[in-house]
């Protein structure tokens, strides 16, 4: 009897297809060719079987088989279809996400090849007008060598600077299959850990070869970075490899750096902005084990490694981690799922752990371990409150941070501005007769940006010249209302005009390795005062910063959205990291128009720690995750009334078939953003206190809705563990 292959594409195709193996002998995993319609398609070999429902005489064989050797070893291949299971999504859909796009294409592998840069002249050959030449070179001459992947990170526009480089003969390329260790592994190792580093290293090394979870809880600056070097160490003595995710790779270039200098060039970086050839060489270097580390954001937990030995979380309460569209999976989540069926360690880390990670701590399911101090004996950072009520402000600044601000500047030091608001101003506003300008494709109001003169909504990517005149009464009194960075910005260069001031914000990060650019001003010490948004709360160590001032946080404080706080609390905490990570103690000045709200005035006064228990204690009694499981329908039509009535519908088939399950199922809401990108939105929420019935409701009901022919008219998604109520 011939064997059947139950095979997958790697699409939104919502089911699997039956084919002959014929002659060829193919394994679980594989790529192969088969026939498809009117053309010739690649898909993924899922599972094998002796049964189909389509009639033997209807089935065909596929046409060859791709690669020697599967492609989805059987752990990853478990993982995916768990993947599948859990989030409701088509198996093909999930492949679309796992594997890049070359390798969904049916490209063919190229061999584990990593190109290698080595300096091999004198830097006194360098001209001292040639700057990018010169630190480049530089830079060469101390990791020794380095490739292309960490180039593209640390030197954006790097290949012409290195080919003038090469053409004078003071570098050579030559082409790895084994990259090279680079000189600056052997003097960056044996760094000795506290005495609180070494028992975190020694208990989570201990459970190397099995699975376990640990939450490395540290504050800002306590080294959770070096017990990553540690364990990764370890496991690369025993020949396996490491993963570690970071919630975006442009704001990890420092763990690269710390990575790169103590493991070599083994070492390689994955995330979605590289080039598809970058992106598939690092994929089959994972596959055919030459790379000992691979640093990556969330798509990265789905790397095909050789033999991976310990999976690394960095900052996992953040919400990066959270695919927001298409398979909604949850990077933190699938890590932990794959290193419990790869029987290997865990580690998820932060400074301000998810509440979710916290209560899996307090009940025993993750060890914890904590790092209460700062390494090098930092002093922990002084906070100070500036109450605004009643006072008068500069572009939302108060006096005494603009007095604390050329207090620092004049030492010598470097002071961090945040507001979690780009752009100008948040809203225009008819002086007139009060009206705003709003998006006419969203409920929401257009931000003025003064860098290019337009309105830009912030939901839909749309933008509009500034109009000359308010649209409800005709008058010539547009003007913008309230603070963003660009008005920081501009304010400041006002009041220190000899100061270099900086801003980083998604509107830098338009413009390619702008960023990056950015952020070596900042480390260097040009830059005088930095003024940002929370991209600059993650990861970054610059001892020159002794001042951070949070303009305003309040609009937090207040939330309809049931994890604000908690949010905010990161925030805030994260963001007061990033001073006096050095000798000079930091100092940070929180402005408030609400300096005696409860919640801030325990996050300040006890810690997160204190915050994060009450938060817990209330969500247990409200009933919220995470001691309750949602899942979110969502719908979005061209009418409000279309999505309404389709998840009416679905709401009808919910409740006949949760009437033996312990799941409730609430009434369809219109989102509380209603239209965006000219669509209306509504969700349907679905609630039980164990993950299993609300899933055997699930499992019964998705097909349902599959079904139902409004399907048609809308767009529906399923979000498992939604991170956002809408």
């Amino acid at each position: 009897m011939k064997t059947i292959l139950q095979i997958a594409f790697p699409s939104a195709l919502p089911q699997c297809f039956d084919y002959l193996s014929s002659s060829h002998i193919v394994a679980e995993g594989s790529r192969v060719q088969v026939p498809f319609k009117q053309s010739t398609r690649t898909g993924i070999v899922i599972s094998k079987t002796q049964t189909s429902k389509v009639p033997p005489e209807r089935l065909k064989s596929i046409e060859r088989v791709t690669d020697t050797e599967p492609i989805l070893q059987p752990d990853l291949l478990s993982l995916l279809k768990w993947v599948s299971a859990y989030y409701h999504y088509p198996i093909g859909g999930v492949l679309k996400a796992a594997l890049p796009r070359l390798v969904r294409r049916g490209h063919p592998l190229p061999a584990p090849l990593i190109d290698v840069w080595q300096a091999c002249g004198r830097e006194e050959q360098i001209s001292l007008r040639a700057k990018k030449q010169y630190a480049l070179f530089k830079r060469l001459k101390k990791l020794g060598s380095a490739s292309a992947s960490l180039l593209d990170i640390e030197f954006p526009n790097w290949r012409q600077a290195m080919k003038s480089l090469e053409h004078k003969g003071l570098v050579r390329c030559q082409v790895a299959i084994h990259a090279p260790q680079s000189t600056a592994t052997v003097a960056a190792r044996g760094h000795r850990l506290n005495a609180d580093q070494q028992r975190a290293d020694a208990a989570i090394a201990s459970t190397i070869h099995q699975f376990s979870c640990s939450l490395l809880e540290g504050v800002t600056g306590s080294g959770k970075t070096e017990v990553y070097l540690s364990l990764c160490e370890k496991i690369i003595a025993t020949h396996a490899q490491a993963l570690v995710l970071v919630p975006e790779i442009a704001l990890a270039l420092q763990t690269v750096e710390c990575f790169k200098e103590r493991f070599g060039h083994r070492v390689q970086i994955f995330h979605s902005e590289q080039k598809d050839t970058d992106r598939l060489q690092t994929w089959v270097n994972a596959l055919s084990g030459e790379s000992d580390v691979i640093i990556g954001t969330r798509s990265a937990v789905f790397l095909p490694f050789r033999k991976l030995g310990i999976i690394v979380v960095d900052e996992e309460h953040d919400s990066s981690y959270k695919q927001e569209d298409y398979l909604r999976y949850h990077a933190r989540d699938v890590s932990i799922m794959r290193a419990k069926i790869e029987n290997l360690p865990v580690v998820l880390g932060s400074a301000t752990p998810s509440l979710e990670t916290l209560r899996n701590a307090a009940s025993g399911r993750y060890a914890h371990f904590r790092l209460p101090l700062r390494i090098a004996q930092a002093e922990p950072a002084r906070m100070q409150i500036v109450d605004l009520r009643a006072k008068p402000l500069q572009a939302g600044l108060s006096q005494l941070l603009i007095d604390k601000i050329d207090e620092h500047i004049g030492r010598g030091e470097q002071v961090l501005l945040f507001i979690n608001r780009r752009g100008y101003a948040p809203v225009t506003i008819c002086h007139h007769c009060g009206a705003t300008v709003n998006c006419p494709r969203c409920d929401a109001n257009m931000v003025y940006h003064q860098s290019n003169a337009k309105l830009n909504c912030h939901h839909c990517a749309k933008t509009m010249p500034l109009p000359k005149n308010c649209a409800s009464c005709g008058a010539d009194s547009l003007s913008p209302l309230g603070i963003g960075t660009e008005q920081i910005e501009e304010k400041l260069r006002t009041l220190f005009p000899d100061a270099h001031v900086l801003r980083i914000d998604r509107d830098i990060m338009k413009h390619r390795g702008m960023l990056e650019k950015r952020l070596a001003l900042v480390r260097s010490g040009e830059a005088d005062i930095i003024v940002g948004t929370q991209m600059l709360a993650k990861g970054h160590h610059v001892p020159s910063i002794t001042l951070v001032g949070i303009v305003n946080i309040d609009q937090g404080l207040y939330s309809a959205d049931f994890r604000s706080v908690e949010r905010l609390a990161q925030l805030v905490v994260q963001v007061s990291g990033r001073a006096g990570r050095g000798e000079v103690a930091g100092h940070i000045i929180l402005q408030t128009h609400h300096p005696q709200h409860p919640y801030l005035h325990t996050l300040l006064r006890h810690g997160y720690p204190v915050l994060a228990k009450e938060l817990l204690q209330q969500r247990k009694t409200t009933g919220l995750p995470p001691y309750t499981h949602f899942a979110l329908i969502r719908a979005q039509a061209r009418e409000l009334g279309v999505a309404m009535n389709f998840l009416s519908q679905v709401e009808k088939k919910a409740r006949q078939l949760v009437q033996h399950h312990s799941v409730q199922v609430h009434a369809p809401m219109p989102a509380a953003m209603e239209k965006k990108a000219d669509y209306y939105r509504a969700s349907l929420l679905l609630d039980a206190h164990e993950a299993a019935p609300l899933h055997h409701c699930l499992n019964q009901l998705v097909p349902t809705i599959q079904a139902l022919p409004q399907t048609r008219s809308l767009r529906w998604q399923l979000d498992i563990d939604p991170l956002e109520i809408d």
